[in-house]
């Protein structure tokens, strides 16, 4: 099995500049508690919810939340 066989299109990847309740209400509505953040086309990391419940305010943007994997890369 390929990485690509694992890229799904109902997953949408957040970006940096989106705020913190956007990501939990995608996180909801996916039935998941992990999401890809990227700034233009570039990984960045994951969030997962974890993080997201600690903001104080939730239209804090992405790039202010500790994302997880930031070094994880893989072949096609």
């Amino acid at each position: 099995m390929l990485a690509t066989d694992y890229i799904h299109p109902r997953i949408p990847s957040l970006q940096v500049t989106d705020p913190a309740g956007t990501a939990l209400r995608w996180m909801e509505e996916l039935g998941v508690d992990t999401l890809p953040v990227s700034d233009e086309s570039i990984f960045m990391g994951f969030v997962v919810d974890e993080n997201l419940l600690e903001q104080d305010q939730l239209d804090t943007p992405l790039a202010q939340v500790e994302l997880e994997s930031r070094a994880c890369w893989v072949y096609a």
